[in-house]
Parts: structure tokens; C-alpha cells; sequence
């Protein structure tokens, strides 16, 4: 995939639609940094959300296009880390919160992601970088 700056640099989606869909979520307005470079790891890429009435972020994440797996692999793997979040969170385990999900393109920001609030702290990459 070509090197591309900002936000799309590891995907093509409808930011306007994430805008939306994370602001009705939240109820409460929400502000984009096109040019913010999103985190990324082995097989996922991540942006930070912020929004105006507080200081408490949310993640939107989405496996990357060039970690080799299916789209159906895709899909499976974001139910299944759904699904082990709600558990964790059943059984009282201190851990983020699912806000919502996608397993496949078939959605207004045309691309398999998960949104959830922000564990506390810091990255130990922030440390290091």
C-alpha cells in the first residue's frame, strides 16, 4: 500500500461517517485530527478519538489490509476479541469497553473495525519513541 500521510495511511474509510456514528455513541460532539498518524502494530492500526466535553478518549482500530489474513479471518477475529472483551467484563475484570463493531467493509465507514473507550496510561512504545 502506498505511503499515504495522516489518517488513511494504512486504509480508505468514510471519516465522516466514523465522525457521526462516534458522536451519536457519545452524544457529544467529537474533533478529528486528519493529519494525526495512527498507531500501528502487527496486524492492527489505531487513532485516538477525542471529544469536546471531556478528557476521556476512544479507540477506533482495524486490522491492517497487509496482515495477510481473509476478510473471513478478519471478521472471526474481531468477534472474537469482542466477545473475550464482554467476558472479561462479566466476570469484573477491569478492562475497555466495546462501544461498537464491524467485522467487514459492509458498514458506513466501509472498512472491519472496533471502537472502545481507552484503557488508562500510557503505551510502552510512547516511552521509547
Amino acid at each position: 500500500m502506498p505511503s499515504t500521510p495522516g489518517i488513511f495511511r494504512y486504509a480508505t474509510f468514510n471519516i465522516n461517517a466514523l465522525v457521526k456514528h462516534a458522536a451519536e455513541l457519545r452524544g457529544a460532539r467529537y474533533s478529528c485530527d486528519v493529519l494525526q498518524e495512527p498507531m500501528s502494530g502487527c496486524y492492527n492500526w489505531a487513532l485516538l478519538l477525542t471529544f469536546d466535553n471531556d478528557d476521556k478518549d476512544w479507540v477506533f482500530r482495524s486490522p491492517r489490509q497487509d496482515s495477510g489474513f481473509s476478510k473471513q479471518t478478519i471478521a472471526k477475529m474481531i468477534e472474537s476479541e469482542v466477545t473475550s472483551i464482554r467476558v472479561s467484563k462479566l466476570n469484573s475484570i477491569p478492562i475497555i469497553e466495546v462501544k461498537s463493531h464491524y467485522g467487514s467493509v459492509l458498514n458506513n465507514i466501509r472498512i472491519p473495525y472496533i471502537l472502545t473507550t481507552k484503557a488508562p496510561g500510557f503505551s510502552i512504545s510512547s516511552k521509547f519513541v
